[in-house]
């Protein structure tokens, strides 16, 4: 059953995490429309979060605030369709931009008003079964390496102290670096952090011992 909600062109926000606020490590599972001013609410509008606990929450999220509210209960009818909700298990499955998983439709209150299913008569274990690689997709986990092993030197390379990078960092006394230092690591954009990581070989490279000197 593919999943009864419209697809938004906010696909970019898909695996967003919170950092702090109400949904602090919440991760963005169905992005939406963003609410502006005077627009009257509908399905479009409906953002779904999931956080480490797999706990599913509802929100909308105002195009001028920094972070989404609880889809209250005053909204359901204008953003959800009975008719659409098919499913006993309240899962469908989301398959779009190369992302596929099983996501609720509706809130669970809601599905069980409407389906008046009590939580240990749905039929969860069947479908986890059957489409477990859709369940868990990482979303909580670096699972990819944010940037591969720079080849560009090899330590045994460098292990001569004539090497010439050796004798050029030692005679090198500019103190001018190509990134802000004061600035955090996680902030850095992706070029800034590429440089970091190939200074980072480089040093490791012609100073071999040095993690192993700066733990002591």
């Amino acid at each position: 059953m593919n999943y009864p909600l419209p697809i938004s062109n906010n696909f970019k926000l898909f695996n967003y995490t919170f950092k702090d606020g109400p949904f602090a490590e919440c991760c963005i599972l169905w992005p939406a429309k963003f609410l502006k001013k005077d627009e009257i609410i509908n399905e479009e509008h409906v953002f779904i979060l999931k956080n480490r606990e797999n706990h599913y929450f509802h929100v909308l999220w105002k195009w001028d605030s920094k972070e989404p509210h609880l889809l209250v209960d005053k909204y359901w009818e204008k953003c959800f369709d009975k008719n659409k909700h098919t499913s006993i298990s309240n899962r469908y499955l989301f398959n779009a931009h190369g992302q596929s998983l099983f996501l609720p439709y509706v809130p669970h209150t809601l599905h069980k008003r409407w389906k008046k299913v009590s939580i240990d008569q749905r039929d969860d274990t069947y479908i986890a079964s059957c489409f477990l690689k859709y369940f868990d997709i990482g979303i909580f986990q670096n699972k990819k390496k944010r940037f591969e092993r720079f080849p560009g030197w090899v330590k045994k390379q460098l292990r001569n102290t004539f090497n010439e990078y050796s004798t050029y960092i030692a005679l090198n006394k500019t103190t001018n670096v190509p990134i802000n230092l004061t600035k955090k690591i996680q902030d850095l954009t992706k070029e800034e952090r590429v440089i970091l990581d190939q200074a980072c070989a480089i040093l490791h490279a012609v100073f071999p011992r040095f993690s192993t000197d700066l733990t002591q």
